[in-house]
């Protein structure tokens, strides 16, 4: 295959996933946009387990900040677009995991692996009773009023 014809191929593609949202059914982008969430978290998670050789149970944590977050910012400020709405949970989240990951850069091993479990298990509570406290429809499901 000549340079070209992967130049076209690759141009093709782009223009396929550009209109991805418009031509497919809304159920199949709904699940298209949650596979790559997913990748994007196990990504994350294989350049820490695979590379590193550390246990981090902190993603999922990390995560709901972010959706948190998106959820939010949707809810307080519908017009806000989606692009600035996932750049503001995507700085939030950062902020987050520099508060985080600057007292944990000496940690190591078992004592990280339970950093991060905590970590996780304080985020779940306090989205929990951040939900539990509004008068407002909860932003979490499941969770109560």
């Amino acid at each position: 295959m000549t340079a070209r014809a992967r130049r076209g191929l690759l141009a093709a593609l782009a223009v396929g996933l550009a209109a991805w949202p418009w031509v497919a059914p809304r159920y199949f982008v709904f699940l298209a946009s949650l596979i790559f969430v997913n990748v994007v978290v196990a990504l994350g998670l294989n350049l820490l387990s695979g590379y590193t050789n550390q246990l981090s149970f902190g993603h999922a944590g990390f995560l709901a900040i972010g959706a948190y977050t998106a959820a939010l910012v949707a809810i307080h400020a519908p017009r806000v677009p989606v692009v600035v709405t996932l750049l503001a949970a995507g700085v939030v989240t950062a902020l987050v995991g520099l508060a985080f990951g600057v007292p944990c850069l000496r940690l190591g091993g078992l004592y990280l692996t339970m950093a991060t479990l905590a970590f996780g298990f304080v985020i779940v509570e306090a989205i929990l009773s951040l939900d539990a406290g509004r008068s407002e429809p909860s932003a979490t499901p499941g969770a109560t009023t």
